[in-house]
């Protein structure tokens, strides 16, 4: 850590005479190069490693870099929330073809049992995943630095649940209609009964 001597940093007035180097060796006054604000300092200390650590929040500059740019990657955490979406996918899936195969012991045909399935569990499959999705909201928005570990298993569950409420109530139906097509006449309704 460079710093100056501790005689030359006891006021805010001396910030405003520090020196800032630059790259070509020339030195220029601290308020040329960044700007600050009066605010409060930290009321505890944080400690990684018994190293002292501090959370650095800053605006982006476009020009540079964008926030979609910077980003979370693929973590352990985050497939142990891919293998919990796949549960509720599974959940959600199985509740409509449930339905649909309700309907064809009812004696509807394939189009009608999917197309009903989809329209009587949209509410309730929509609702589900929203309230699973805001739920997640506050953990995949969560600075502390004792639970940024799950951050990532929060956004891939999250975002993986509303992209899976699109399949669900779209293709499920649809493989529905195609495995009828690909069965033998009648066969889909036989293995029903």
């Amino acid at each position: 850590m460079v710093r100056y001597p501790e005689r030359e940093r006891r006021s805010l007035g001396d910030l405003e005479d520090m020196r800032i180097r630059a790259a070509d060796g020339t030195e220029m006054p601290f308020a040329a190069v960044a700007d600050f604000t009066l605010g409060r300092g930290y009321s505890d200390i944080t400690r990684v490693d018994r190293q002292r650590v501090v959370t650095v929040r800053a605006d982006e500059d476009r020009d540079i870099v964008s926030a979609e740019a910077v980003g979370w990657s693929i973590l352990t955490a985050s497939i142990l929330g891919l293998i919990a979406l796949a549960g509720v996918v599974v959940n959600s899936s199985q509740v409509l073809v449930d339905y649909a195969d309700r309907q064809r012991r009812m004696r509807a045909d394939a189009y009608t049992a999917a197309y009903r399935s989809a329209v009587v569990r949209f509410r309730p499959i929509v609702i589900t995943s929203a309230t699973t999705f805001a739920g997640l909201m506050p953990l995949m928005l969560n600075t502390n630095p004792a639970t940024v570990f799950v951050v990532p298993m929060a956004i891939s569950l999250a975002w993986g649940v509303v992209f899976a409420t699109v399949i669900t109530l779209f293709l499920v139906p649809c493989c529905y209609l195609i495995l009828e097509d690909f069965l033998p006449s009648g066969a889909l309704v036989q293995n029903l009964y």
